[in-house]
């Protein structure tokens, strides 16, 4: 079993969630591996405006402005109109602001339940919509009360400070979040006897970085994918025209801008052990010691996923294999934005992740 190296972080508490985040900006000074491939493309000014696009387009919560990407006037207008089963977070629920060793702010939303827990669901959200606009999913996730559950915004999302994607600070900076949110979950809930990871969409990056850590035992992963330049490289070759050779050099051309955009094997000093992976799930996973038995893995993928090319959770499911993690991969039907609970699954797929969080794999 591999051991955790404590992080240090200091907390603090927000009373109220802001309408419109004022999020602040932390810059982080990472070294990256040189590459000529990658220095030309980013110093390329034909090429400047699509990197930004498509960085911003990843992760538009990360991109720059007093917001961002993100239309938080929409999302809160769906709230005051009860659109699509959006509500407002409970009024229970705690936030606050974690400081890191590298002073990014990291904004957390913590569920408390209604007795002693012995089980912790740490969640992670997708690219487009903020944990504070999902608290009927979160709720779901607690189980009536009887799990605590903390949900995590991405670096730039809501409470989190933007950091400018620098040499992969990007990357750098969310495996440094997600090690600081574990890390506050079992020091405020230190009897918790397992820690539950549930990402969604492009949160599925977050458990990567946890998964090895002693407490963690399951994951359930909505939406997932292997290796992000798969999914880019999807979405590009979806705007070019069906015909070959086009969409084939479209996938390509995505791929390799991506790793320039965020490349693997940038490191920031003082943190020997962290190192980019160029957002690429197979490999954060390999980089792993193994055998990381007592670990079970629910992959649950869309029928329809118009963005997550197929066969990627199972080549995700296969890597995990070979670090002795039990993987099951199941479909949920619909399209990317399916969930467990949708009316389509409803019959079924809570009644399975609900035996998943009792029994694993």
């Amino acid at each position: 079993m591999s051991t955790f190296t404590p992080t240090t972080y200091t907390v603090t508490d927000v009373s109220a969630l802001q309408e419109i985040p004022d999020r602040k900006e932390t810059s982080i000074p990472v070294q990256r591996p040189f590459s000529v491939f990658d220095d030309v493309v980013r110093h390329t000014p034909l090429l400047n405006f699509p990197i930004h696009r498509l960085e911003n387009y990843i992760f538009p919560g990360n991109a720059p402005g007093t917001k961002g990407g993100i239309n938080y006037a929409r999302l809160n207008e769906k709230i005051t109109n009860h659109e699509d089963g959006y509500e407002p977070m409970s009024s229970d629920v705690r936030h606050y602001t974690l400081t890191t060793t590298l002073e990014t702010s990291v904004g957390i939303h913590v569920y408390p339940a209604n007795k002693p827990a012995t089980q912790l669901v740490i969640f992670n959200h997708g690219n487009i919509r903020p944990s504070r606009y999902m608290n009927e999913i979160l709720e779901k996730l607690t189980h009536d009360r009887t799990r605590v559950v903390i949900a995590v915004d991405f670096v730039g999302y809501d409470s989190s400070s933007r950091v400018p994607n620098k040499a992969g600070a990007l990357e750098i900076a969310s495996i440094i979040n997600d090690t600081a949110a574990y890390q506050y979950a079992t020091d405020e809930y230190p009897n918790v006897k397992e820690v539950i990871y549930c990402g969604r969409s492009m949160g599925n990056i977050g458990w990567t970085h946890c998964i090895h850590f002693p407490k963690v035992t399951k994951v359930v992963a909505l939406m997932p994918f292997a290796d992000l330049s798969a999914v880019a490289g999807s979405f590009v070759s979806s705007k070019v025209p069906h015909i070959f050779p086009f969409q084939s050099l479209a996938q390509y051309g995505a791929s390799a801008v991506l790793g320039a955009v965020f490349p693997s094997g940038a490191r920031v000093d003082g943190q020997p052990d962290v190192q980019t992976r160029g957002f690429s799930l197979v490999e954060t996973i390999d980089a792993l010691a193994g055998p990381m038995e007592g670990k079970s893995v629910l992959l649950m993928k869309a029928s329809d996923d118009e963005l997550v090319p197929d066969g990627e959770a199972e080549r995700l499911a296969a890597k995990l294999e070979e670090k002795g993690i039990k993987t099951k991969v199941m479909d949920l039907t619909g399209k990317h934005h399916a969930l467990p609970w949708d009316e389509k699954n409803e019959r079924s797929a809570p009644e399975a992740m609900e035996e998943f969080f009792a029994n694993g794999l």
